[in-house]
């Protein structure tokens, strides 16, 4: 597994901008996630493949080096089976594009950060 390793931060960094530069399309989100694991085989074209209809080629500027491409099945099979799930590839259609889940969770940000509990407690503590 040691060719993965490699690949865990782009994998990660592609996911994000799936989500982000679709802008809230979720067709063209999944067909971007979906790509990610072509562009690790070394495919970053395919407009022969039938279910990409937004997109026919990966996104990215540089080209990666050749030696890092996965070209091992059971490699593929298990990032398949781990990572580019149907359930992965429907969820991600759904994220936010802002990245916030609700508006819930963007108050508990600002109060974290605002507002810690240690800062309060410690200056009101009666002793």
């Amino acid at each position: 597994m040691e060719s993965v390793r490699f690949w865990v931060k782009p994998i990660i960094n592609r996911c994000y901008d799936a989500v982000i530069s679709a802008q809230g399309n979720g067709e063209l989100a999944q067909e971007k996630f979906r790509a990610i694991l072509l562009c690790i085989q070394g495919k970053h074209r395919f407009d022969q493949d039938p279910s990409f209809k937004l997109i026919n080629e990966c996104g990215h500027t540089s080209s990666y080096n050749p030696e890092y491409y996965i070209k091992t099945k059971r490699i593929i099979d298990r990032l398949e089976e781990q990572i580019f799930t149907s359930k992965n590839i429907e969820d991600i259609a759904s994220v936010s594009w802002i990245l916030q889940t609700s508006p819930c969770e963007s108050i508990n940000a600002l109060a974290w950060r605002y507002a810690p509990k240690d800062y309060f407690y410690v200056r009101y503590l009666v002793f």
